[in-house]
């Protein structure tokens, strides 16, 4: 693996993780709004 091939993989990396972060975020704003309370949903909210 070269350098731009490592550079390509780990902005993928990064883009997985950004949607990941933004799929919790979600999920816990919908169980928010459906009335669950718990130390995930304050952590996730929190970020």
């Amino acid at each position: 693996m070269d350098k731009d091939e490592v550079k390509e993989l780990l902005l993928v990396l990064d883009n997985i993780n950004t949607n990941l972060e933004k799929a919790n975020r979600l999920k816990a704003l919908e169980l928010k709004r459906i009335g669950v309370t718990s130390i995930f949903v304050d952590d996730i909210m929190d970020k």
